[in-house]
């Protein structure tokens, strides 16, 4: 049966016409008011209501060139889109570059001459897991003094410990990034920058503890008339592979940060915004020269004579190492932690905590830096709690003061009381864990200022 308006072909059983709409039988009522009209009306003539579906637009080039631009411009990509890709290409690149220079972490000597009298060398990460325990066989072969022996053990212990914690934590985090960047491609999800920046700052820590386990200087200089009759000046420094790491690692970040940053457009230019940038930027460079500060050496002893200077600079396990060295050479009938209890004890237990609150204090600092490289991306920093971060790193700022304090204090004691040739009037000095603590303190400041000047949540709902 075909319409009788438009002579499409239906079904026998079809009301209406599956092509124009129309009633098969011919008449058109109007929809809205009942009223008969004529078969070819658009439009009602007692209430105007139209009876006809719109016409679909022109086939024409004129009529067809507007629906292709819009079709064509519908999947532009927008340049925040860009940054937003470029922003978390660069946080796995960062990521990327700690995971692989994990594995290629160690140290090396420049200078020579006097390192192996107090056993300072450049060892990577995978000396722990064999040629550690080999020399500590060698040393322990014999009868050794307790304090000796302590400081090799406790040398082995956290090298160990430090080197399995870095191998598993840092290719962790960077797997959880990299599920983060794919699922960002095809739904929103977590923030890539967040966890690509705990995975660098991480990696950043397991750096700065292995190199503060190594850690000394050693400049001597003694003369006799003009003739030097012996000039040693030994540091303990990176490794390429891992200064390359260091540096790659930052670059990813910052740009990664500034991209999203930059990607969030007009919301940057609001006055809370830029208050955060200002104070999470300023506090985030504190914090990078303080644990800059605490990867090295803590602790110095400095005399200058006529005619020559000895600086002996030193981490808490070499520190240690050199307080051992000192019970090795004591040459008594008794060991020196026999014959000088209270000083040996506190060297060690200064020592032994000192380490353990660096490692704490450095991963606390890595959260706190990537909760502030976070806020200073995409702004959503106050779910980390930075504050809280800052509040305990400044604490355990303050306790590794302390023990670097105690420690030096009781070495040069030490060093004099073994008679290590002659009394030696040795100034000591732990600056750079001063410096260290004050740092973290001032970037707590800027976060409890940050905090105070901000809106709260609360007022920005009223």
């Amino acid at each position: 049966m075909n319409c009788p308006f438009c002579q499409t072909e239906n079904p026998d059983s079809a009301v209406y016409c599956k092509q124009c709409g129309r009633p098969m039988s011919g008449k058109l009522t109007c929809p809205a008011c009942g009223e008969e009209v004529a078969p070819d009306s658009n439009f009602c003539t007692r209430c105007g209501t139209r009876l006809t579906p719109v016409p679909a637009p022109a086939s024409d080039g004129a009529a067809s060139a507007p629906s292709q631009e819009s079709a064509k411009a519908k999947p532009r990509v927008s340049w925040r889109s860009v940054l937003t890709y470029i922003g978390g290409g660069c946080a796995m690149f960062a990521a990327l570059c700690a995971v692989i220079f994990t594995f290629c972490l160690g140290c090396s000597v420049s200078g020579g001459g006097i390192t192996e009298l107090l056993d300072i060398r450049g060892v990577d990460l995978y000396y722990y897991f064999g040629g550690a325990y080999s020399d500590l066989d060698a040393a322990l072969s014999d009868t050794v003094p307790t304090l000796y022996a302590l400081s090799l053990y406790c040398n082995a212990a956290f090298g160990t410990l430090l080197a399995a914690a870095a191998f598993i934590a840092v290719p962790v985090l960077f797997i959880v990034t990299l599920v983060r960047y794919i699922l960002s491609f095809f739904r929103p999800t977590k923030s890539v920058i967040s966890m690509a920046a705990k995975t660098y700052f991480v990696y950043l820590a397991f750096a700065l503890l292995f190199l503060g386990l190594q850690a000394a200087q050693i400049h001597v200089s003694t003369a006799m008339g003009s003739v030097v009759s012996m000039n040693y000046d030994v540091s303990v420094i990176y490794n390429g592979a891992t200064i390359a790491g260091i540096v790659l690692g930052a670059v990813g970040i910052a740009i990664s940060a500034a991209c999203n940053a930059i990607g969030r457009g007009a919301e940057n230019t609001q006055k809370p915004r830029i208050l955060q940038l200002s104070f999470y930027g300023a506090a985030a460079v504190l914090v990078c020269v303080a644990v800059s500060l605490l990867g090295g050496c803590l602790t110095e002893l400095l005399t200058e004579e006529a005619g020559g200077s000895i600086r002996l600079s030193f981490g808490f396990m070499q520190a240690l190492s050199l307080v051992g060295n000192l019970d090795l050479s004591f040459g008594q009938t008794t060991s020196l932690i026999e014959a000088y209890p209270t000083e040996s004890m506190m060297a060690f237990a200064s020592a032994v905590l000192g380490f353990v609150f660096l490692i704490v204090l450095l991963i606390l600092a890595a959260i706190l830096l990537a909760s502030l490289v976070r806020g200073i991306g995409d702004g959503t920093a106050a779910k980390g709690r930075p504050m809280k971060y800052a509040i305990l790193c400044t604490v355990f700022a303050v306790l590794l003061t302390v023990c670097a304090a105690i420690l030096v204090s009781n070495t040069a004691s030490l060093i004099n009381l073994a008679n290590w040739g002659t009394a030696i009037p040795f100034q000591t000095n732990f600056a750079p864990a001063i410096a260290a603590a004050v740092l973290l303190a001032v970037a707590l400041v800027l976060l409890i200022v940050c905090a105070a000047l901000s809106p709260s949540e609360k007022r920005k709902r009223d």
